[in-house]
């Protein structure tokens, strides 16, 4: 059971982390890069937690920002493409890796706790914050795509999608045993 300290310091953490949301964006971060750089280090850990969980808040905090940026211009009647172009040509740039790159494949967590001396708060905030990205490109992409799902998998997806690629495969096997 979580103590009452626990619930007080994640949500203190939570509440700076929304003020936080409101308040930084780095405008010139190219996403594709950045979250190439975050996905290298869930493989090979290097720096601290800060410099990793800032990676991770700026990509979030970036994407976020053109979300909102798209949806205002698009209720005010705009077209993305034209009206919106540098905000529309990010989200191609994302889009053109299948969504975060750093989303992509299942985290070795055990790797970060390990190099990061990471206690239960630290994976919180972790899973949150990649949580909160995840989120904000479903709505981008639902903002952009008249509400089609990301073409970005889910783990249970990828399994699904190599499970019926072996038996696929084994039935085709067994036919031409049987010929």
């Amino acid at each position: 059971m979580i103590s009452a300290q626990k619930i007080i310091y994640r949500f203190i953490n939570l509440f700076i982390l929304t003020q936080l949301i409101f308040t930084i964006r780095v405008k010139d971060t190219n996403l594709p890069e950045l979250g190439l750089r975050i996905k290298n280090t869930f493989e090979k850990p290097w720096g601290t937690t800060d410099q990793l969980i800032r990676d991770i808040f700026v990509y979030f905090e970036e994407l976020e920002g053109i979300r909102k940026e798209l949806k205002k211009g698009i209720r005010e009647g705009l077209d993305p493409q034209t009206d919106l172009p540098d905000q529309f040509e990010k989200y191609l740039q994302v889009n053109k890796t299948g969504g975060p790159i750093h989303l992509h494949d299942t985290v070795n967590i055990r790797t970060l706790i390990d190099f990061y001396k990471w206690d239960r708060d630290n994976i919180d905030e972790f899973y949150e914050l990649l949580q909160f990205t995840r989120e904000t490109w479903k709505k981008m992409y639902a903002l952009l795509n008249k509400d089609e799902r990301p073409k970005e998998l889910t783990f249970h997806e990828k399994l699904k999608q190599k499970l019926l690629a072996r038996q696929t495969q084994k039935e085709l096997e067994a036919s031409d045993s049987i010929e």
